[in-house]
């Protein structure tokens, strides 16, 4: 994982993120996608094992495998639970 915020390792707790906006990359072996923040506020934790052992996102991705919390800024507005997220990616073509 690559964080811009300190682009020799992981963004460090109190760091700030924006909704919608870019916060960090995750690299696979093929390509590398943008990681976007869900909410807007400062960064309070950052999961260790996610760092060093990425394929935990795809494993237990609402157990274990938690890349980084918030604390929240303001209103979260929009926000899914799983199973309703679950819904729009049935319906996409």
């Amino acid at each position: 994982m690559n964080w811009p915020a300190r682009p020799s390792s992981a963004a460090g707790e109190g760091d700030s993120v924006i909704a919608g906006e870019p916060c960090g990359k995750v690299e696979s072996t093929k390509s590398v996608s943008d990681l976007y923040a869900p909410v807007t506020g400062e960064i309070t934790a950052i999961n260790p094992a996610v760092i060093d052992q990425p394929k935990v996102i795809n494993g237990d991705p609402y157990g274990k495998g938690w890349i980084f919390k918030v604390k929240l800024k303001g209103e979260a507005a929009d926000l899914l639970d799983p199973s309703s997220y679950g819904k729009p990616i049935e319906e996409s073509p």
